[in-house]
């Protein structure tokens, strides 16, 4: 079953691979170079992103541990009312495996967690250089053991007010409603981009943190930090343990940090490479209450993370 179970989920990832290039050429020829204040846009508009994030296997309580990633998006967005209103859709699908042998037994636990989120929302420009932007983010995580039910859906928002201070600065402050730390949270949100000389910042706190020389726009090579977190509705018959009886629910939450480069490869498609530490990857197991049953902290390990971009 697991086997057919990742050949799905890989089916899936190439289907929204497809559909997102469809939806790229018909839909999002209204993207301009603007942020559709009076100056161009700081950073480029990410249409698409893929990437693949590997570590490798490590040991924890006699068992050894292989985690992998797989993430895709895809943003539109549509122009009204003279750019003074966008209205944005964000389709994101991300695919976590978690691979457990007991190294005296040979008992192995093979586990696929998969979130997709469809977002929509809007950016409406005020005055004085200031926007707001609102998107709702109705997602599901799942192990897809069973049939969809209401556990396996969870609603995330956001909502920010930024300042485009002039040519080479923005910052802004909202709040955010995710699952990015593990569990449903409201969180302050922080944003911050600083593009001059060569040399670019970008904060979005509490999940992204990075600064870039890029002698062109072509390539770019700096450092960052990420991170990356979920919540998911699974299955734990197959185990018959006692102690997991109740539980219900998966978290995960990571943390990258390490440098990182893209370089374009052609139009405006864009590599991603990037490869450093992971100080975080913590896996929660937890009834319906989110109360913990149980857990599992990796020591500090490497990653390698390779990505494909479709930058405007």
């Amino acid at each position: 079953m697991n086997s057919n179970f990742t050949k799905l989920s890989f089916l899936r990832i190439k289907v929204i691979l497809c559909l997102t290039i469809v939806f790229h050429c018909e839909n999002l020829m209204g993207q301009n170079e603007t942020d559709t204040t009076n100056f161009s846009r700081l950073v480029k508009f990410p249409l698409f992103t893929s990437e693949f994030i590997h570590y490798p296997a490590t040991n924890y309580d006699q068992n050894k541990l292989l985690l992998s990633e797989v993430r895709t998006a895809v943003n539109l967005g549509f122009p009204l009312d003279n750019n003074q209103t966008i209205l944005t859709s964000r389709l994101v699908h991300s695919y976590f495996s978690f691979e457990a042998e007991h190294n005296l037994t040979g008992t192995q636990v093979n586990k696929y967690y998969q979130s997709i989120a469809v977002g929509i929302g809007f950016v409406r420009m005020l005055k004085k250089n200031w926007k707001i932007s609102f998107m709702l983010m109705p997602t599901i995580a799942s192990d897809f053991v069973e049939p969809l039910h209401a556990d396996d859906w969870i609603f995330q928002t956001s909502f920010l007010a930024t300042k485009r201070v002039d040519k080479n600065i923005e910052y802004g402050t909202g709040l955010i409603y995710t699952t990015t730390f593990g569990r449903p949270m409201i969180l302050p949100l922080l944003n911050y981009l600083r593009k001059k000389n060569n040399w670019t910042t970008i904060i979005y706190l509490p999940a992204y943190l990075a600064h870039y020389f890029e002698p062109s726009d072509k390539f770019r090579l700096g450092f960052k930090a990420t991170v990356f977190g979920n919540l998911y509705n699974a299955n734990f018959d197959s185990y018959q343990l006692n102690e997991l009886e109740f539980a219900n629910r998966v978290s995960y939450t990571r943390i990258l940090i390490g440098p990182d480069s893209h370089m374009n490869i052609f139009g405006d498609f864009y590599i991603n490479l990037s490869a450093g530490l992971s100080v975080r990857n913590r896996i929660e197991i937890q009834d319906d209450n989110l109360n913990m049953k149980g857990s599992i902290n990796t020591d500090i390990k490497p990653y390698i993370n390779v990505g494909i971009k479709l930058l405007k």
